[in-house]
């Protein structure tokens, strides 16, 4: 049976080394991307080529700023939504 336990545990930590290896590489790749597009979005600030307000730019951070904010939550396993607090 110790035998049999063994193979067993080591098949889980194979699969888990899997995930982990996927993961990173995922998030590397993504991360790299993300990166990248904030840097293009950073070019828009050039007033010699864009007019803008500043209410279009607070919205833009904003949005950028709320969608960052829920994908670090996800990450975050006691995180159940079912929270409230009011805005001040």
């Amino acid at each position: 049976m110790s035998e049999m336990n063994e193979q067993i545990n080591s098949a889980f930590e194979n699969v888990k080394d899997r995930k982990a290896t996927k993961f990173k590489e995922a998030a590397e790749i993504r991360t790299t991307k993300v990166l990248k597009d904030i840097s293009n979005l950073e070019k828009l600030s050039n007033r010699g080529s864009y007019t803008y307000t500043d209410d279009q730019i607070r919205q833009m951070f904003t949005r950028l700023e709320a969608a960052l904010s829920n994908a670090k939550k996800a990450f975050n396993p006691k995180n159940t939504g079912l929270e409230f607090h009011f805005e001040d």
